[in-house]
């Protein structure tokens, strides 16, 4: 019996903190064989208690995270509702009755939100999961339960779009390779990195945090990424935004190798246009960019670790 992964089709996640993940995973889902879904942030959730469990000093931290943070603890049952109530909040974006919390010009041809399983089949998939854990409270029991749970969601929203591959993104997920590997065996991971100058003036620009508070959850996010990469360096890939923007052909290619299918770059770049109805890349990027920053900009660069940011290149 052949026990070794099948590596095209390994479990694909992308992350990062303000950085353009949106508009990688909107042109990664336009390849005839990869199923973008995105802003899952009910599975974070489930991760955050299997850190938890792994390594219960973590609660403090994690506990900060939270979302809704009015839902609190890392008992299963709360756990559930925070997912449940992520669920909920997403169809609420998707069918437009809720704001998709982007900048006003951030135009993208499949959304800033993609789940193509309706909200009934995720909320049965968690309510499995919570029977599951609390059938069996242990730790192998937790990571079972959403492994199962992260294949059974994956599975159904590439079935309702018929592509062979799901590829999901969800800035904070990044964060969890370890959990990852755990639940789903070897996975496939991009990290967007961009200025981090930049990112602290578009996320405080949004009222997202202070500006010292998103430098700080910039730089952590990179450097956790980067340490759990380094248990599997080889399905890791770091891409910089500045230069998706710059020749997004080019890197849609790197990285459509990188994921082992065609690669599709100029392909998937034309219909990223056409939907937009634009013509050129400087009319792409200007539906990608942020508007005017018109905050302190002094205190954003006193915010940004200058020496790290000059570590990536900026």
């Amino acid at each position: 019996m052949n026990l070794e992964p099948n590596l095209k089709n390994l479990p694909i996640f992308i992350g990062g903190f303000r950085s353009g993940t949106t508009l990688l995973v909107n042109l990664l889902g336009l390849h005839p064989e990869l199923s973008a879904w995105f802003e899952t942030k009910a599975l974070c959730e489930a991760l955050r208690l299997l850190r938890v469990l792994r390594s219960p000093a973590s609660e403090q931290q994690e506990s900060g995270l939270v979302r809704p943070a009015f839902i609190k603890g890392f008992s299963v049952d709360a756990v559930a509702q925070r997912m449940l109530s992520d669920l909920r909040e997403t169809a609420a974006r998707q069918s437009g009755h809720h704001p998709s919390g982007k900048a006003p010009g951030e135009r993208y041809p499949l959304g800033h939100d993609l789940v193509n399983y309706s909200l009934n089949e995720a909320e049965a998939a968690v309510e499995n999961w919570r029977v599951a854990l609390n059938a069996r409270a242990d730790t192998m029991a937790a990571f079972s339960a959403t492994g199962s749970l992260i294949r059974e969601l994956g599975k159904r929203h590439r079935i309702h779009e018929g592509k062979p591959i799901w590829i999901n993104k969800t800035p904070e997920i990044i964060r969890f390779m370890p959990e990852l590997r755990m639940c789903l065996g070897p996975c496939r991971f991009i990290m967007v990195i961009r200025d981090g100058r930049q990112v602290v003036r578009s996320a405080a620009r949004l009222g997202w945090a202070e500006a010292a508070e998103i430098a700080v959850w910039w730089k952590a996010m990179i450097e956790e990424a980067r340490s759990g990469a380094s248990a599997d360096p080889n399905n890791y890939l770091e891409v910089r935004y500045e230069d998706l923007m710059a020749r997004p052909t080019h890197q849609l290619d790197e990285i459509h190798r990188f994921l082992g299918v065609g690669s599709r770059g100029e392909d998937s770049f034309v219909r990223y246009l056409q939907a937009l109805d634009i013509e050129t890349l400087s009319e792409a990027s200007s539906a990608w960019s942020d508007s005017p920053w018109e905050g302190d900009i002094a205190n954003v660069e006193l915010a940004v670790d200058a020496e790290f940011n000059a570590s990536l290149g900026y």
